[in-house]
C-alpha cells in the first residue's frame, strides 16, 4: 500500500476533528489505479447525525443566518483558500476521481469559482 496523499482522516463536525464513532477507517483509492491515496474515516449514521445537528445549530444559533457582512468575509476567505491550495487540491481530486488533468483545466478556477460567490453573497 502506497499513499501518495496524506492528510487528514478525521472528520470535522461541531469545529471538533474527530474519527468515526466506529473507530474505523477505509481506503481512499485512485479508481483509475486502484492505488490506495490515504485513509478517511468510514463514518456512521451516528456520525452523520451529529454533523446534521452541529451544522443545524449553528445555522440557528450563529449570526451565519442573518449577517451577510459575515457570510461574505467567511465565503471571500474559503475562496483565497481554495485559490491558495488549488494545484494541491486539483492534484488530489484527480487522483480520487480518476480523471485527466485537462478536465480540471477546461474551466476557468479562479472566474468561475469568483462569480458563484459573488452571486451568494449578494
Amino acid at each position: 500500500m502506497t499513499a501518495i496523499l496524506t492528510g487528514e482522516s478525521r472528520m470535522l463536525i461541531d469545529g471538533s476533528l474527530t474519527p468515526a464513532s466506529s473507530g474505523r477507517l477505509y481506503d481512499n483509492i485512485n479508481t483509475a489505479t486502484e492505488e490506495v491515496l490515504g485513509q478517511t474515516a468510514d463514518a456512521t449514521a451516528d456520525d452523520m447525525d451529529r454533523a446534521v445537528a452541529a451544522a443545524r445549530r449553528a445555522f440557528d444559533e450563529s449570526p451565519w443566518a442573518t449577517d451577510r457582512e459575515l457570510r461574505k468575509r467567511c465565503l471571500s476567505q474559503l475562496q483565497q483558500a481554495l485559490e491558495d491550495d488549488k494545484e494541491a487540491l486539483r492534484t488530489e481530486l484527480m487522483a480520487e476521481v480518476g480523471t485527466p488533468f485537462r478536465s480540471h483545466t477546461s474551466r476557468n478556477w479562479n472566474g468561475h469559482w469568483r462569480k458563484r460567490l459573488r452571486r451568494r453573497s449578494r
